[in-house]
């Protein structure tokens, strides 16, 4: 779900309806690139992480949970804390990102380290929650 900020609080402005993705990839498309299973994407199972359809590179994730992209959102929800504690006095919001960021953590720590049998201990690329782990890079942000 990715919206605008919906709340009771004065000093947040209501700027539009949330925008709801499709629950299926691709709506009326047919150049767009393709999931598997009907739109739906590789099986995944929970892992705490943020669930990715789409690599930065627009490829479709083999497996749906992109280690990079989540270890991004996990510093970001780390700065998200410390202006909701320092500058916005909210501390409500402070409490949301850090169990956010801490679901996000364990996930990578749970799910993304894989052992490699030349280098030890690494990050995986993708993940999918289910055992399965791919081992590469894509040449864009946040990689």
């Amino acid at each position: 779900y990715v919206g605008v900020h919906e709340s009771d609080d004065k000093r947040f402005k209501k700027i539009g309806k949330p925008y709801r993705m499709p629950l299926t990839w691709p709506p009326k498309c047919h150049d767009c690139a393709a999931l598997d299973r009907k739109g739906k994407g590789p099986p995944s199972a929970y892992t705490g992480m943020t669930w990715s359809a789409f690599r930065p590179s627009d490829d479709a994730c083999t497996y749906s949970y992109l280690v990079p992209a989540n270890m991004f959102a996990s510093v970001a929800l780390g700065y998200v804390r410390e202006l909701a504690t320092k500058v916005w006095n909210d501390p409500a919001l402070a409490q949301r990102a850090t169990k956010l960021q801490q679901e996000i953590d364990n996930g990578i720590r749970e799910h993304a380290i894989v052992d490699h049998p030349t280098y030890g201990q690494i990050y995986a690329y993708e993940v999918d929650g289910l055992g399965n782990h791919n081992l590469m890079d894509d040449a864009n942000v946040p990689n």
